[in-house]
């Protein structure tokens, strides 16, 4: 999943393009997922240009179909597909542009896939907005907000991530993901560079090989924590810079 879409709906455009961009930019140097040579092209298509189109999806349906629950849950999943699919062409383009593939087998390849792909993105955002729906509201209605705390806040998002990390993460698939799929099928993947060296290259640990379900939780815990410290940081000098500038 790649989560611009729910980000979107959750903290807003602009808050969305820094959460991808950080959580990219994790995953390069973390896990090296995406390589650092592709990681302006990666923030460009997954940061920048999915939460854009995202967000002009989401609102423009929100404002056709009402405020209902359900026309919410339709706009963000009917927005998520169209994000994805707009970062895949996007991402089309730029193979086609670097002259790796010729652009129409670019085009029809990556968004053939990433239509089906969508799809998965759809369903996975409208089954967590719906829960967030049902136990925080007010992060979707702003109207509605009511303090939580920070400590029942952490203790809300930390025991939500426990069971995803246990339950959902070692169930991740070896598969190759879309762009992977395309560049077998066109004849480009052996011109991947090699990735360089990372504390949890490939999401798993070192010490864990033979038990790589146990490997994949920890990684994605480490993972986790730094992406909270990542967000705590960033949020502590965008509040304070907010607060000098209304000074």
């Amino acid at each position: 999943m790649t989560g611009a879409v729910l980000a979107v709906v959750l903290l807003g455009p602009g808050a969305a393009v820094i959460v991808m961009t950080a959580v990219l930019v994790l995953q390069c140097f973390m896990f090296a997922d995406g390589g650092v040579t592709a990681l302006g092209a990666n923030v460009l298509n997954m940061a920048i240009i999915a939460p854009a189109v995202g967000y002009v999806v989401y609102a423009g349906l929100r404002r056709l179909c009402g405020d209902g629950q359900r026309s919410l849950l339709f706009a963000a999943g009917f927005a998520a597909w169209c994000a994805t699919v707009a970062a895949a062409l996007a991402c089309a383009v730029e193979l086609a542009a670097s002259g790796t593939v010729v652009l129409r087998s670019a085009v029809m390849a990556m968004g053939g896939v990433h239509m089906v792909v969508g799809l998965v993105e759809a369903a996975i955002t409208m089954m967590v907005v719906a829960v967030v729906i049902r136990s925080r509201p007010e992060l979707l209605d702003r109207s509605q907000r009511v303090e939580h705390g920070v400590p029942a806040t952490v203790a809300f998002g930390a025991v939500a991530t426990i069971g995803v990390l246990v339950f959902v993460s070692p169930l991740a698939s070896s598969l190759p993901d879309g762009l992977e799929h395309v560049a077998h099928k066109l004849g480009f993947a052996a011109e991947a560079a090699t990735p360089i060296a990372a504390p949890l290259q490939d999401y798993a640990v070192k010490g864990l090989v033979d038990q790589p379900w146990l490997g994949t939780v920890v990684a994605a815990g480490v993972g986790v924590a730094a992406a909270f410290a990542m967000a705590w940081l960033m949020a502590r000098m965008l509040t304070r810079h907010a607060l000098h500038a209304r000074r």
